[in-house]
């Protein structure tokens, strides 16, 4: 029996995410808070999570930050992302009565952005795709040193937000409010892509995580000018996602500056009916990648 976290039950829940995770209460209690912040789930009507009971005992957890986003072909859909999700060892025989259970909640796209191993295994089951094919790693002072070909890179205020396509802009916005930095890179032809990075600390290294790319093949040739710009903001290495020299199913992304693949960071999605992915984005924004600080 599945049961949504609510104001009155959002205690229980923390309980469990503390029992279950390596991770204080003031993480979780901030986490959540910036997911409240985003506004996703109320936007949508997706509960903050939902709890597994077993009679009347909370036995499970899962967090599902939601939001609204256009594919795209322009269409609107509801995205929810599956996080934190916990079962007491004596009840894992339920986990995947649990992840159909959700599943079942929302006409939606689902995505699993940090599944364990364990659950990698279970996900091609419930109709999960690999969208990645793991990370690749930017030392930013190797990359610095490229030549940049005239690109220009510059944070987006609010000023410069409200140039942006009303919903690129009002999501930058947003997520700027909770600690991710967006930008701007400029090429020297003139078309402009947009990032966002959340910064965070990666084994005592500040690292820079890109959790938003509309477009990929313009980063990879504008590298060494985001690169200067993230060393002036103290960050040394950029994470990002590999999905492909051309965003599609080739061998994988062309590697220039030192750039290295580290067999980690699977990321998994189950696209509702009629959903697209464009595979030249990278888009995590309103997920536990932006809200629950690493």
């Amino acid at each position: 029996m599945l049961m949504p976290v609510t104001g009155e039950n959002q205690e229980v829940m923390l309980a469990l995410l503390c029992k279950g995770f390596d991770r204080p209460r003031e993480f979780w209690t901030a986490g959540i808070e910036r997911i409240r912040k985003l506004g996703g789930n109320a936007a949508t009507g997706v509960p903050l999570g939902y709890l597994e009971l077993e009679k009347d005992r909370a036995v499970g957890v899962i967090l599902t930050p939601a939001c609204v986003r256009k594919d795209p072909q322009g269409t609107t859909a509801v995205v929810v992302n599956l996080s934190s999700w916990y079962v007491a060892p004596e009840h894992r025989w339920r986990a995947s009565i649990m992840l159909q259970s959700v599943l079942r909640k929302h006409a939606a796209t689902y995505t699993d952005l940090t599944p364990t191993i364990e659950v990698r295994k279970m996900l091609p089951a419930f109709g999960f795709k690999p969208i990645n094919r793991g990370l690749v790693i930017t030392p930013l002072p190797a990359a610095a040193a490229g030549a940049a070909v005239g690109a220009k890179v510059r944070e987006i205020d609010e000023r410069s937000a409200a140039g942006l396509p009303d919903s690129v802009g009002a999501l930058l916005m947003r997520h700027k409010q909770i600690g991710c930095l967006p930008l701007l890179l400029e090429a020297k032809g003139g078309q402009q892509t947009v990032l966002m990075i959340r910064p965070a600390q990666r084994h005592g290294m500040p690292v820079a995580r890109l959790i938003y790319c509309d477009g990929n093949a313009a980063l990879r040739d504008g590298l060494p000018a985001v690169a200067r710009f993230l060393l002036s903001r103290g960050m040394l290495v950029m994470i990002g996602d590999d999905i492909g020299a051309n965003g599609g199913d080739d061998a994988g992304q062309r590697l220039r500056f030192g750039q290295f693949r580290y067999a980690s960071g699977l990321k998994f999605a189950r696209l509702g009916e009629g959903a697209t992915l464009d595979p030249d984005r990278i888009d995590h924004t309103d997920s536990e990648l932006c809200c629950l600080a690493h």
